[in-house]
C-alpha cells in the first residue's frame, strides 16, 4: 500500500514500521489523529531540533513565506516563539544548576 507524504507530497510505501504522524496533537500529548507522512519528514518533524535543519529548509520557508495565509504566518509566529521560550527556561534551569553545583563546591559541600 502506498500514501502521499501530508508534508512533502511524496509517495511512499507503508511497511510495518509505522507510517503516519500523530498531528496536530503529538501522541505523547494524548493524540489520536493520524496523517501519512514519510520517514524523512517523521524525522524532521520529531526527531531533528529546529537549530540542526538544513539551510535549505530556511530558505524555502522564507521564500514561500508570502504565499502563507495570515493565520498560518501568526500560527507558525507562536510556534515559533513558544519554541524558543521553552528553550530558554530550559538554559536558564541548566545554568541554575550550574551556578548551585558552583556555590555548594565553594562551601565546602560534596557536589
Amino acid at each position: 500500500m502506498t500514501s502521499e507524504c501530508f508534508y512533502c507530497g511524496a509517495m511512499f510505501c507503508h511497511t510495518a514500521r509505522k507510517h503516519g504522524d500523530h498531528m496536530p496533537i503529538p501522541e505523547r500529548n494524548g493524540g489520536t489523529d493520524l496523517v501519512p507522512c514519510c520517514a524523512a519528514c517523521h524525522d524532521m518533524k520529531d526527531r531533528i531540533p529546529l537549530h540542526e535543519w538544513h539551510p535549505t529548509a530556511w530558505k524555502e520557508i522564507n521564500a514561500s513565506w508570502s504565499l502563507y495565509g495570515r493565520y498560518t504566518r501568526l500560527f507558525l509566529a507562536k510556534a515559533l516563539a513558544l519554541m524558543s521560550d521553552y528553550n530558554a527556561s530550559i538554559e536558564n534551569e541548566r545554568q541554575n544548576k550550574k551556578k548551585s553545583k558552583v556555590i555548594k563546591a565553594e562551601d565546602g559541600n560534596s557536589i
